[in-house]
């Protein structure tokens, strides 16, 4: 269910319990959509709702049971409202979760996710784009110890960060699969937009710094100005800097964008446990450049998207600075004090430049982690104990909701405050919530029409290798591998990557959907019809995540009333052959994208074994290998 803008009164699980019914009925080569007997009613009744879950802890840090529904009040934009529904959530142990994939034949796979219907699923973020190697190190060490000790009770799901999201490992309750997962020799990562990578805290001269320290006559460029060179080399390297640290927070929105829409389709709150270096994010302007508005490293616009996106997922942040307690650069027993010995005045710089940077690291972590009802830890050396308290604190919740009194979604932002009354401790309590939500439209921030780029992004990010699959559209696929003789030519509709490294020959892979239409925007039109467009997309991944080539195909229907009741009734339907090589296996990443909003579904397999069809479509033709 979604936190902000629409609520939707068809629960996931009965989403989920139809999907799994629908899917496990479909034969491996479906008939088209409109042929389909199938007859599964799934009734939407919708009305806005406002989410917001509240935690409650005393002056230790405890959660505070016991609280009643007349111990809340709620405003928002100083106005109180009535409650729709009050609950409190409490660790429960292990659940059962929903209902189990449908069993599939070989070669099809589906991206139905089955999670307990109710409860709190975690996430540990790893953030090596933003984090020394060093720091790595030790954040694995200290994860390592965190799950000797990890009780199989909320589900937990491993994401990794560089230059995009990566799911490391999907949500489980195993100690075992989870260890494994952190055991991986890629997890630790260099980042090449760190000043420094390593981690090391040596500060190194750079040009600028080698030039401030040669006096005026040495500098042996006839006719120029030492102090305008020194300005225009410093110039330079701050402008380059903040050029690497815009990049790194860039990807790092993207990332959390990407993130927050996955888990949008999975119901109940989602503790977020971001274990990084840095925080890349800025809304100020950078002081060591002339025009430090044109280097921030975001806008407030493109901070608001994103805490927004969160909380529509009813996400909250808990952002962890695993580098502890660190000191500044000159301070640094590692630091051979070479740059300071010519440069005094460097120590002042560094010492500024370092706690401006670490106040302004605390902040964004506070803004991130306040605006969608976390909480920061910074300073502390024991992340196993940040990250243990992170998950107890976010495990023990009040669910409150109500209905805004203005329905008008126009963007706008609006306050959200929660107080406790009753009770001589209720001033005492600390309460962690988010703090208001910016007035989207009903399918959230991604999709409106001001935020096209945002959409595309998520688009691609969907479709890129090894990034979450998302469940927005619940679909099944079939995958197999055509037989004959290998192919010289593309299959029909495959478009080779600029960066292709794939070469003839080439062997045939057929890939059906099966999509339910439940998650697929159907516009009435005044002629009776209803207009739907989908997407049904394959992309090509080398073994090392290279793209080779993609294939796609839109569907647009416009239907009169009976085939747009059959079509609810059935399934949307796909087939296309794409070109794999012939000596090697790749990975095939498959969506299916809901054209009007953006709504996608993505799975990925390997091409190594995919069966052959049990009745093999037609190829649908080749073309000569040529770039289109």
């Amino acid at each position: 269910m979604r936190s902000l803008g629409r609520h939707t009164h068809t629960s996931k699980l009965q989403l989920f319990r139809t999907a799994a019914v629908l899917l496990s009925v479909l034969p491996s080569h479906a008939q088209s959509a409109t042929d389909t007997d199938a007859r599964i009613p799934v009734i939407h009744v919708q009305s806005r709702l406002i989410v917001v879950d509240v935690i409650v802890e005393d002056a230790n840090g405890n959660p505070v049971p016991g609280l009643k529904r007349d111990n809340f009040v709620v405003e928002e934009n100083d106005a109180p409202q009535p409650l729709r529904s009050f609950d409190h959530h409490v660790p429960a142990g292990a659940q059962a979760v929903g209902p189990a994939p449908p069993a599939l034949a070989p070669g099809s796979f589906t991206n139905y996710t089955p999670l307990p219907p109710a409860g709190t699923l975690n996430v540990l973020l790893l953030d090596t784009l933003n984090t020394p190697l060093k720091d790595q190190v030790y954040l694995r060490a200290q994860l390592q110890k965190y799950l000797d000790h990890f009780s199989e009770q909320q589900p937990l799901t491993i994401f990794g960060l560089n230059r995009q999201l990566l799911m490391l490992q999907g949500f489980t309750s195993d100690p075992k699969v989870l260890r494994a997962a952190l055991a991986r020799k890629d997890i630790i990562r260099g980042s090449d937009l760190l000043d420094d990578p390593s981690g090391s805290n040596v500060g190194q001269q750079t040009i600028a710094d080698q030039i401030a320290a040669r006096a005026p006559n040495q500098l042996t460029a006839t006719g120029s100005d030492f102090a305008q060179i020194l300005s225009n080399v410093q110039q330079l390297a701050a402008e380059t800097k903040a050029e690497t640290s815009q990049l790194r927070g860039q990807y790092t929105l993207d990332a959390m964008n990407a993130l927050a829409h996955y888990l949008s389709n999975f119901p109940g709150r989602k503790n977020i446990i971001w274990l990084s270096g840095s925080f890349p994010f800025s809304l100020l302007p950078d002081p060591q450049i002339l025009n430090g508005f044109n280097a921030m490293n975001l806008n407030a616009a493109e901070f608001r998207d994103t805490v927004t996106l969160l909380g529509n997922a009813q996400a909250a942040m808990y952002p962890v600075d695993v580098r502890g307690s660190v000191s500044p650069v000159p301070f640094d027993v590692a630091n051979s004090g070479r740059k300071y010995a010519t440069a005094p005045s460097a120590v002042s710089d560094d010492v500024n430049a370092f706690n401006a940077g670490q106040m302004e690291g605390n902040t964004t972590m506070q803004m991130m982690a306040e605006g969608t009802g976390g909480r920061a830890f910074t300073g502390t050396n024991d992340l196993r104990e940040a990250i243990t308290k992170a998950l107890d604190a976010g495990a023990d919740y009040y669910l409150l909701s109500y209905s805004p009194p203005n329905v008008h979604m126009n963007g706008e932002y609006r306050r959200i405050a929660v107080h406790l009354v009753g009770g001589p401790d209720a001033a005492r309590y600390h309460l962690s919530y988010r703090r208001g939500y910016f007035t989207s439209p009903p399918d959230g921030v991604r999709f409106s029409s001001a935020n096209l780029g945002l959409a595309e992004t998520y688009r691609r990010t969907s479709l890129s290798h090894g990034a979450p699959a998302p469940e927005d559209i619940i679909f099944r696929a079939s995958a197999y591998a055509l037989g004959g003789p290998p192919q010289h030519g593309l299959a029909q509709g495959d478009i080779l990557s600029p960066h292709s490294t794939i070469k003839a020959p080439y062997r045939r892979v057929a890939v059906h959907f099966s999509a339910l239409p439940n998650a697929i925007t159907f516009t009435q039109q005044a002629d009776g019809r209803r207009d739907a467009s989908v997407s049904f997309d394959v992309y090509i991944y080398a073994e090392d995540g290279t793209l080779l080539l993609t294939n796609g195909r839109e569907l647009k229907l416009h239907l009169n009333p009976l085939d747009y009741k059959r079509i609810m009734d059935s399934v949307v339907s796909m087939d296309i052959v794409v070109s794999v090589p012939a000596s090697h296996s790749a990975f095939l990443r498959m969506g299916v994208e809901d054209m009007p909003t953006g709504r996608v579904g993505a799975i990925e397999i390997s091409t190594r074994g995919l069966p052959a069809p049990p009745s093999a479509p037609k190829d649908s033709g080749s073309v000569p290998q040529s770039k289109h």
